[in-house]
């Protein structure tokens, strides 16, 4: 994070449905690390996921494979 602030990091599937909001909390500046267990959010199928990290600075939106 380039700069202080509050953090979200939500997980989606393909139809846009959230599964999990991973952080939702003041973070300070700098690299951070978040574990994640796929089987405890109910991400049960192989397949395509959507992450979306909202920060104050802006929101990002990447894809990430999760292989069981």
């Amino acid at each position: 994070l380039p700069a202080p602030g509050d953090v979200q990091l939500e997980i989606y599937d393909l139809l846009g449905r959230r599964i999990a909001r991973l952080v939702n909390d003041y973070m300070a500046a700098g690299t951070h690390e978040v574990s994640v267990n796929a089987d405890q959010l109910g991400m049960t199928a192989s397949g395509l996921y959507f992450y979306r990290l909202n920060t104050n600075d802006g929101a990002a939106i990447r894809k990430m494979t999760f292989i069981k």
